[in-house]
């Protein structure tokens, strides 16, 4: 029996409309993973952005965006995820509004088969978790390092 996904009523309706949600390619891998994450690291850090945000979803045109955003964000490596901190740095107004919205902290984790599947790692070492249902991945993260001054 496949594992069902969190989220699942979202992305069952993004599959209605057309859209492949998770993204073919997506698979199972167990790897070691980096996220933004606020202080203390905790279940709030890993709430995708579609969920957190749901007006963020409905003003997306591309059904992909919308299921990017039922998704965590992770990074390959140490150097990838902060390189792509410091862009996203560059393009707010200020480092409140950042660590609002995206985290203070940097956390490395290990993703297994259990937690869900993972897209193809993009050339900036940017990849996506479609998490099952009953996933506790704020479980395996510890803090490794702070990204803002």
């Amino acid at each position: 029996m496949p594992e069902k996904f969190k989220y699942s009523d979202q992305l069952e309706k993004l599959c209605d409309s057309g859209c492949i949600c998770p993204p073919k390619g997506s698979k199972k891998q167990n790897v070691v993973a980096f996220r933004f994450v606020r202080k203390p690291c905790d279940q709030s850090s890993f709430v995708p952005q579609g969920i957190s945000d749901p007006c963020r979803v409905n003003r997306q045109k591309k059904e992909a965006v919308k299921c990017s955003l039922y998704s965590l964000s992770l990074h390959e490596n140490e150097d990838t995820a902060k390189d792509f901190y410091a862009g996203l740095r560059d393009n707010f107004e200020d480092d409140a509004r950042l660590s609002k919205l995206i985290g203070t902290h940097l956390a490395e984790g290990s993703i297994v088969h259990r937690h869900g599947v993972c897209t193809k790692s993009a050339a900036n070492g940017h990849f996506e978790l479609h998490e099952y249902e009953g996933s506790s991945i704020h479980l395996v993260f510890n803090i490794v390092d702070g990204l803002l001054p």
